[in-house]
């Protein structure tokens, strides 16, 4: 499995038991206000939408510039923990203050051959994060059960599992400047924000070297998942399925994500511990 690996031990040892690790202090105060800095240059409020992602909702060659300036400030910092990684991107995202409910707990949608390689997630709070402002919740060890593919635009298949699986999450009280490192398969969501104030964060993955995009685009008629071969560049931007269209199709599969009952669930927890 082609994957970034951490420099210290301890904490690839923790990453790979649980799916996750947080690093306090990683970055100063200094990095933090320039982030903060470039972040309000392009931050625009809205009173419509629960999440403000810089990749999807800034022009393309300005959600470009942005993801560079942002590597460019945290490169040397991020380099003290990591090894055999390369950084495609990176975003600002930020929950708005509108006093919603909690993200779900899911995972993320695949965009590699998860049979070859696995990629690290990378939340950088740029203000300190608790439960009454969008504070990061995750499900440990989750990334070694969930494993079947989420492809694009599915709802999470195990919503109906929710508050049962909430009861095994840790809240991950990270500060601004802390790093949590999170698989991609491992389950995570966040509170909702409840104060006046946005809670911006630093978002983006780490990939192997070697590393080849895909997109799982889901055929409902079907019931068929097409995997694409896709550009490095594909995810900046508005795109829809006619972007798929000329690109080749690495394979496809019947979409049948396993089922799991409560009773899956403990067990599997009890026999985890």
């Amino acid at each position: 499995m082609f994957s970034p690996r951490f420099l210290d031990q301890e904490i690839q040892k923790e990453f790979d038991i649980n799916g996750f690790a947080l690093v306090r202090n990683a970055f100063n105060k200094t990095v933090i206000s320039q982030l903060l800095d470039l972040f309000y240059q392009y931050y625009k409020n809205s009173e419509e939408n629960t999440m403000w992602n810089s990749l999807y909702d800034l022009p393309f060659e300005t959600s470009v510039s942005v993801g560079k300036k942002i590597l460019d400030i945290i490169h040397n910092d991020l380099n003290k923990y990591l090894t055999e990684y390369v950084s495609p991107t990176a975003t600002f995202m930020v929950k708005h203050p509108l006093k919603k409910d909690d993200l779900p707990l899911h995972r993320d949608f695949s965009i590699m051959d998860e049979d070859e390689f696995s990629y690290i997630n990378i939340w950088i709070p740029l203000v300190d994060t608790d439960r009454s402002n969008g504070q990061l919740f995750v499900l440990p060890k989750s990334h070694k059960y969930f494993t079947y593919p989420r492809p694009f635009h599915t709802p999470w298949a195990y919503l109906n599992l929710d508050s049962m699986l909430r009861k095994y999450c840790i809240d991950i009280d990270a500060h601004a400047g802390d790093i949590i490192f999170y698989g991609d398969k491992t389950l995570h969501g966040s509170h909702g924000n409840f104060t006046e104030s946005p809670r911006p964060v630093v978002h983006f993955g780490v990939v192997h070297p070697f590393y080849k995009l895909r997109y799982y685009d889901y055929h409902a008629e079907e019931n068929i998942v097409y995997v694409y071969e896709i550009p490095n560049d594909f995810f900046f931007g508005s795109k829809d399925k006619e972007s798929l269209k000329g690109m080749p199709v690495a394979r496809k599969f019947t979409y049948e994500p396993p089922s799991i009952t409560p009773q899956h669930v403990v067990e599997w927890f009890s026999a985890s511990q």
